[in-house]
Order: structure tokens, then C-alpha cells, then sequence
């Protein structure tokens, strides 16, 4: 279908040759995806925009398109490709927002927000305290036995609860609430169409993307008699 569409408005369907066109960080790829625009290149290294099927931003394109001559300075994509397209050129900086971005976004509840602050007076004290334990060791050898004993019964205390976590069955997996998908209700989807061909492509693809069992659905497209474009 988004083949069909693009040869009636005289552009391409984006290609390999956009995912090559060099990466993109995090802000871009949402910037691209709430957008649907994002720039690219073509097979010989011109620019151009690959532009998502879908709302008012293909609806205005077809309608600037139309009685124009092809041009290579667009390129459309489904809805879904668009995505794969845009995460393909973004995972370097998805990955990084990923690990960064929690910390710099809030970072009170960062590890770094969470560690509690020692002051001078606090470190000073545990500088004393160690001293004072090193010299207790040296010149008390009981001091140093005890410190020995009470070091073995924390590593034996930490890695005997690990070993009962290995030993410890998994737990039964949760009951699923029904037997099969076809005990589940019939929700029935209606999507009223009147002058909008423009977004059929997208619409249908969003229909079939319900998170539902395909025996539990029924899609509906119901356009108007009058309106011969999406009929």
C-alpha cells in the first residue's frame, strides 16, 4: 500500500539508504518520531526528508503533491518502518540516554543522589576509628581474632544465602485467568472514515497492531457513500 501511495504522489519509499545515513542521537529520534520528518540521504549522497504515512503531515504533502512532477527530495515510510528506520540510526544515542539519561533528567534519584553525604567531622571519625583498630590489632593480638572471626561469619553469612537463593525452587508461574483465546470477549473496533485517504494507510496499520487476540477483534472501516477516496 505505501508503495502504491508513494508512485501516486511521484516519491520514494525509503530504503537501506536512509538507515545509512548516519547516526542520530536521542533528542533527534524524538524530535523525528513526535514530527514524523527526519532528514536522510538518498543512494548518491543528496539530502532528503523521509517523511512517516501517517496525520495531518502526509495529508498536507499529498495535497502539495498533487499534479507535481517526481521528485527525489521525499521519501515515505509506513508508520512501522518509519520507527525501525529512525531506532536503527539512534541506537548509539538511545543506548546512551538509556544509561545517562535517568541521572541527568533526575538526578536526586540517581545513586549518586542517593549515597549519603559525609562530612569532614564524619570522615575525620573513621579515620580515628581505623587507627584506633590497626593498634588494637598490633599490640592486642585477641583484637585481631576477633576481627578475623566476625570477617568469616559475614562471608559465611552473604554467600550461605546465596547458595539457599541457587537451591530455592522457582516459584509456579501465574494462573492465566482463562483457558484459551477464544473464551475471550468480541470487542469490535469502528473507524469512521469521511475525506481522510490520507490517513488509511496508517490507520490500518494501527488496527492491526491491537494488542489483542486476532479472534477477540473485529476491525471495522466505515467511510461514507459520498466520499469515492476511501471507499
Amino acid at each position: 500500500m505505501i508503495e502504491t501511495f508513494a508512485r501516486a504522489l511521484g516519491l520514494d519509499v525509503a530504503g537501506p539508504e536512509d538507515a545509512a545515513a548516519g547516526p542520530i542521537d536521542a533528542d533527534t529520534f524524538e524530535l523525528a518520531c513526535a514530527s514524523g520528518y527526519l532528514a536522510s540521504l538518498t543512494a548518491d549522497g543528496r539530502p532528503r526528508f523521509v517523511i512517516a504515512a501517517r496525520g495531518p503531515a502526509i495529508r498536507r504533502l499529498a495535497a502539495s503533491r498533487r499534479g507535481r512532477p517526481r521528485t527525489r527530495s521525499f521519501a515515505i515510510a509506513g508508520p512501522r518502518a518509519f520507527l525501525d528506520l529512525a531506532s536503527a540510526r539512534a541506537g548509539g544515542g538511545l543506548s546512551a540516554r538509556a544509561a545517562e539519561g535517568p541521572a541527568a533528567t533526575v538526578p536526586e534519584l540517581s545513586v549518586v543522589g542517593g549515597m549519603p553525604r559525609v562530612g569532614r567531622g564524619a570522615q575525620a571519625g573513621v579515620l580515628l576509628i581505623a587507627a584506633l583498630v590497626v593498634a588494637a590489632a598490633i599490640f592486642a593480638p585477641g583484637v585481631w581474632a576477633t576481627l578475623l572471626l566476625l570477617g568469616g561469619l559475614v562471608f559465611a553469612t552473604s554467600n550461605g544465602f546465596r547458595l539457599m537463593l541457587a537451591l530455592t525452587p522457582p516459584a509456579e508461574a501465574p494462573r492465566r485467568l482463562w483457558s484459551d483465546d477464544a473464551s475471550l470477549p468480541v470487542y469490535t473496533v469502528m473507524a469512521a472514515l469521511h475525506r481522510e485517504a490520507a490517513v488509511v494507510p496508517s490507520l490500518l496499520d494501527a488496527i492491526e497492531r491491537l494488542d489483542y487476540p486476532a479472534l477477540g477483534s473485529n476491525g471495522t472501516t466505515t467511510p461514507r457513500a459520498s466520499t469515492a477516496a476511501t471507499r
